[in-house]
């Protein structure tokens, strides 16, 4: 992406502004997209480390240790955030590259309440300066005794510790340094922040590792939050220089002498840079010693009681619906049929107990004989007698 040259003189600070606008847009969405094409080194880094999530998952179910609700609603949720996070550019954007790049500038715009381009402000009050710059002080030449419009020196000149053209550019200086480095340092962070997003997303798998990726939404948070106390501090800057300036360039042009506005033009300068570089300091030492860990663990119980309650409430409505049940087969019914008839008549019980154990006791059917438990028992039949001397006659 080309972005527009800086321009000079009387839109510096807008052409810088944008210019580091369109460069932190320009890293931020080149670089995810590097990182996150097939094939390269951060998907792959990706790949390797959701395998090996995902294997010790199942090895930890292997020897015996489920999981409750919480912590494989946390599981899924992690690999899903990842891949999310990984592949899908237009997810990535909304979640992280719009929230740094646009979010500052519209939490300022709704907390000021103020509808006007802070670029354009910024620019106005630095085009200000340039004309109290050129106005100067009314101080031409103090040793030769001559002022604007052939005023006596002032003595008041005399007692100023810095000479008014040197004051009055520090004072500038330190004006756009406040402007430049705060607003592109949030700009520029925030697009190579993003741009690092495929590479660091893995590791939100591992408790080992999971350092790393809160570093980087530690570091997205303190972006977000900079920019936008930034913009209302510089805001501020420019009410307060905005009904400085016009007061002072207005004498000069009268032709008044303004021994004190170097000095004055300074210390506004130098106080609101203190002020930023001391809110950046509190704000880094307030985020970096977060423990975010707190708020996974969080997630993870009201997951795991809500998880609870919702099982509980889907058993009690199942137990308490009518039931559909199936006719009973013919095996069943044969079942409950015997034992009806045998708690009716028990002695059917016992009597085919009684042939079974003679069964599985008996040896060969041989009609003669039969084994038993008391020992062998003999059962003779009456053989075959034919009647001897009778006729036919006599039989029938």
């Amino acid at each position: 992406m080309t972005c527009a040259p800086i321009a000079s003189n009387n839109q510096f600070v807008a052409s810088s502004l944008a210019w580091f606008d369109c460069t932190g847009r320009s890293v931020g969405e080149n670089g995810y997209q590097v990182l996150a094409a097939p094939g390269s080194m951060a998907l792959s880094l990706l790949l390797a480390l959701l395998t090996l999530f995902i294997a010790a998952q199942g090895m930890r179910l292997m020897f015996g240790r489920s999981f409750d609700m919480g912590d494989a609603a946390l599981a899924a949720a992690k690999i899903g955030l990842a891949l999310m996070l990984a592949t899908s550019w237009p997810a990535t954007r909304t979640l992280a590259f719009d929230t740094v790049i646009q979010g500052p500038g519209e939490i300022a715009g709704r907390i000021l309440g103020s509808p006007d381009d802070p670029a354009a402000r910024l620019q106005s009050t630095d085009d200000g300066l340039v004309a109290l710059t050129a106005w100067g002080s009314g101080k031409l030449d103090v040793t030769a005794g001559r002022t604007a419009q052939d005023q006596a020196a002032d003595p008041a000149f005399a007692g100023q510790p810095v000479q008014g053209g040197f004051a009055m550019g520090l004072g500038r200086t330190l004006y756009l340094v406040s402007v430049l480095a705060t607003l592109g340092l949030v700009l520029l962070a925030g697009g190579c922040l993003v741009a690092l997003l495929p590479l660091v997303t893995g590791f939100l798998l591992f408790d080992r590792t999971r350092g790393i990726f809160i570093g980087w939404v530690k570091g997205l948070l303190f972006l977000i939050l900079a920019g936008a106390v930034t913009r209302i501090i510089l805001m501020v800057e420019t009410a307060y220089l905005g009904a400085w300036l016009p007061r002072i360039i207005a004498e000069g042009q009268s032709g008044f002498a303004t021994p004190s506005a170097p000095i004055e033009l300074l210390a506004i300068t130098a106080t609101f840079a203190m002020i930023i570089a001391a809110v950046f300091y509190l704000l880094a030492k307030a985020i970096f010693s977060l423990d975010l860990t707190l708020v996974a663990r969080a997630a993870k119980e009201v997951v795991t009681e809500k998880g609870a309650t919702i099982f509980r409430e889907s058993r009690d409505t199942a137990l308490a619906s009518p039931r559909y049940e199936l006719p009973p087969s013919r095996g069943s019914r044969l079942a409950t049929h015997l034992d009806i008839m045998t708690r009716r008549d028990p002695r059917l019980l016992m009597d085919n107990t009684a042939r079974g154990s003679e069964k599985s006791t008996s040896g060969p059917n041989d009609g003669w004989s039969r084994t038993t438990e008391s020992g062998p028992r003999t059962t003779s039949r009456a053989p075959y007698r034919p009647s001897i001397g009778k006729t036919d006659r006599d039989n029938r």
